[in-house]
């Protein structure tokens, strides 16, 4: 699916109260943490590696005050890996009643742009993602960008549940 035309919404610049909400001390990234749009506002917050991303303790309450605050859905938060995925990642979005989410394609299409505007992708690439590890429903998301911005996003989905719904008029 093609994504909104993305945009970088803001950089945040004092991030020790999102790196705090994560439960992360004296963390201090070279990578900015910033409001990336392609369809909805998410903060993209790296961290140093993969074990510090799936031992985080998010503190659900300061998560929904801060994207709150800056007008987002989600803190977004991913590292990289040496396992073939282009980022591990992990979404919380408690200020819409989602504590976590196993797959975000736009929140990793905008990571892809994200990842692009900081000198981390060529102007064409493709991405994989993985999500949900910490769930224990691990979920590839694939992206692919283009010169002129342009993101797509897409994966494969498997069936948890089946239901009927019924219509009362």
């Amino acid at each position: 699916m093609q994504m909104v035309k993305p945009r970088i919404v803001a950089t945040i610049e004092d991030t020790e109260e999102i790196y705090r909400a994560l439960g992360v001390k004296n963390y201090r990234t070279t990578m900015p943490v910033q409001i990336v749009y392609t369809g909805l506002p998410d903060l993209m917050i790296p961290l140093p590696d993969v074990t510090t991303l799936q031992s985080l303790q998010p503190d659900m309450e300061a998560i929904a005050e801060i994207t709150k605050k800056y007008d987002a859905v989600s803190f977004h938060v991913f590292a990289f890996g040496n396992d073939g995925y282009t980022a591990h990642v992990r979404d919380f979005a408690p200020l819409y009643d989602i504590p976590e989410e196993s797959a975000t394609g736009t929140a990793n299409a905008s990571l892809t742009y994200y990842l692009q505007q900081n000198g981390h992708l060529a102007s064409d690439a493709e991405c994989t993602f993985i999500q949900g590890e910490a769930m224990e429903r691990p979920s590839i998301i694939a992206t692919r960008i283009q010169s002129d911005g342009n993101v797509f996003v897409g994966g494969t989905a498997a069936i948890v549940a089946e239901g009927n719904f019924s219509y009362l008029c």
